[in-house]
């Protein structure tokens, strides 16, 4: 009887041999892969975006902000128009085909983007939607955009 549970035991740690490589690879694999890059976010509700993240809609379509562009009128500077920041996407519909665009988010623009027709984006009509870097002045007339406040309308 004692000779059979040795034997047992020999069996099953032989096959743990085989699992534990096989179980520890599955863990490796499972933590490189990219869990959680994505930001929860909803539809015609105001939400911080900042470059090279992804946004997740609740239908199942992303947009991966890729670069937030400030084209206002330089500052100290008089110009006729205030100028605008756009924004470079991807977007990812509900059935996973992907467009990649430039969008306006001037606040009086109400059209989608030529680029993607399917999306309409807005900057939020809350004070200081837009953040910069560093202080617009003489010397930094158009400063980098670190994130701004957005809508995506359904």
């Amino acid at each position: 009887m004692i000779v059979l549970e040795i034997k047992q035991l020999f069996n099953i740690m032989k096959n743990l041999k085989v699992l534990l490589p096989l179980l520890l690879l599955t863990l490796i694999i499972i933590s490189c892969t990219k869990i959680g890059d994505c930001t929860e976010v909803s539809y015609n509700t105001p939400f911080t975006i900042i470059a090279e993240e992804t946004y997740c809609l609740p239908d199942g379509a992303e947009l991966l902000i890729k670069s937030l562009n400030n084209e206002f009128c330089p500052c100290e500077a008089v110009c006729i128009w205030e100028g605008q920041m756009t924004l470079d996407v991807t977007w990812t519909d509900t059935e996973g085909n992907s467009t990649d665009g430039t969008m306006s988010t001037h606040h009086n623009i109400t059209t989608p983007s030529e680029d993607i027709p399917d999306l309409l984006i807005n900057v939020a009509n809350v004070q200081d939607s837009i953040t910069f870097i560093t202080e617009c002045n003489l010397a930094n007339g158009n400063p980098e955009i670190s994130q701004a406040i957005i809508v995506v309308v359904e």
